[in-house]
């Protein structure tokens, strides 16, 4: 029987199904044929003592996102997981003669035309698995009376990352686009009426990098909240966000969505972000689309009116866009990975 170095004597198959889960949080390794697991990087060996092959986080691409696979014979596939459903153009990053990866996990029709037609990789690269980390989101059932509002940050309104700290600039951040029309709607009457009226509230979870310029909205809402977070997406009534990947775990635990861009313009200019151009665009996505505050009020109104029942080609768009919507991805990349 293979054994399982520091590593506690459990199935094999649920440790490597723990592993892949927590691989966005420490480094995971598995011998693909002598079927061992173990974390932190120990080295990996068959019944006999022998090292026969590792799984592990790869630091050099995103060390989150890939898997390095090295069996026995020394030779190396490089699995990339993706963290996110990648919808923006990153050619450079991930076409497959720079980005020295071998296969790719895909979770959506969307992605295997994407990453043959626009990333140069054959069909047979592709594990269609479904993210492993998907195994760990399962809709409660369950809605709050509540509504979630998660932009992306800008890279042209804070500093630079300099000793693992950015410099804020406040006064480029407030003469803004993205704050002026933020702003507008977390204060607007008209968004504290409807929310009232409806008994919603509305958690506005600024992205991490941006959260040091919360306190420039000066909300006055009461029904507008900015921390103590304690709902999952899957029981938000909605979701309102902008280009963030975060709109696909929207999508696959069915929450409907609105978009709001209000520097639109500044980002298809490559201003605002390290991508320009989305692979799926907004306009194609999966609920209606805003620059300002008013028609995202709008838009809002008529999500809340028509009991946030997303309409079509919304509804069809969200339902059909996984290949799976099951707790079995890793599963699957397992199966793919040790039958490759």
């Amino acid at each position: 029987m293979p054994r399982v170095v520091e590593h506690q004597q459990i199935d094999v198959l649920n440790a490597l199904r723990a592993a892949l889960l927590e691989l966005l949080l420490q480094p995971a390794l598995v011998a693909p044929h002598a079927l061992e697991i173990l974390v932190d990087d120990a080295p990996v060996v068959d019944e006999d003592g022998e090292i026969a092959g590792v799984v592990r986080r790869d630091a050099h691409l995103r060390g989150r996102d890939r898997l390095l696979l090295r069996r026995e014979d020394d030779v190396e596939t490089a699995v990339c997981l993706q963290h996110g459903i990648l919808h923006a153009s990153l050619r450079s990053l991930y076409d497959k003669e720079h980005c020295s990866i071998d296969r790719v996990v895909v979770s959506s029709g969307f992605e295997i035309e994407n990453f043959q037609k626009n990333y140069g990789f054959a069909e047979r690269e592709l594990i269609k698995s479904c993210m492993p980390r998907y195994d760990s989101m399962e809709p409660s059932g369950k809605k709050k009376n509540r509504i979630v509002f998660s932009p992306s940050w800008r890279s042209n309104l804070i500093g630079a990352l300099v000793n693992n700290e950015r410099e804020e600039l406040p006064e480029v951040f407030m003469e803004s686009d993205f704050f002026k029309q933020v702003s507008a709607f977390l204060n607007s009457e008209r968004l504290h009426d409807m929310l009232e009226k409806n008994d919603l509230y509305l958690d506005f979870k600024n992205h991490p990098i941006f959260k040091c310029y919360n306190h420039l909205f000066d909300i006055k809402n009461d029904r507008v909240c900015t921390d103590n977070f304690d709902t999952n997406i899957d029981e938000y009534r909605l979701m309102i966000t902008d280009y963030s990947s975060i709109v696909f775990d929207s999508v696959y635990l069915n929450c409907p969505v609105l978009y709001f861009v209000p520097d639109y313009e500044l980002f298809l200019a490559g201003v605002s972000h390290n991508y320009r151009q989305l692979d799926l665009p907004l306009e194609n996505g999966f609920g209606p689309f805003s620059q300002d505050a008013d028609t995202l009020l709008d838009h809002l109104e008529e999500y809340i009116n028509n009991g946030f029942a997303p309409q079509e080609p919304y509804a069809s768009r969200m339902k059909d866009f996984f290949l799976y919507r099951d707790d079995h991805c890793c599963d699957r990349l397992y199966d793919a990975m040790i039958n490759d």
